[in-house]
């Protein structure tokens, strides 16, 4: 991964960590299980979104993470436990009649 690409990640990270949006409940991002951990491994190019996944998996408000996640459509990252692919197939499987 490139340093440019890399510090992108992490000024993401790092905004999205102290400006976090109105509409995601301060309850439930203070309860993330992620919020103390580095939040580059979230969105990272390389392979370690399999670490994102066991943070996940032990978090209290997963579902509200990805909750967050589909309604506001966000394209990188792993949140609640699935890759922006798995999203993606999962709103599919929920659409199909």
């Amino acid at each position: 991964m490139s340093i440019t690409t890399r510090q992108t990640i992490a000024e993401s990270v790092e905004y999205f960590s102290r400006n976090y949006p109105a509409s995601i409940s301060g309850i439930w991002f203070e309860a993330a299980a992620c919020r103390n951990e580095d939040l580059e491994i979230f969105f990272a190019v390389d392979g370690r979104e399999e670490k994102a996944k066991e943070i996940c998996q032990r978090c209290p408000v997963r579902w509200e993470c990805l909750t967050y996640a589909i309604e506001t459509r966000q394209r990188h990252g792993v949140w609640g436990g699935l890759t922006a692919d798995e999203r993606g197939l999962l709103v599919r499987k929920l659409r199909e009649p």
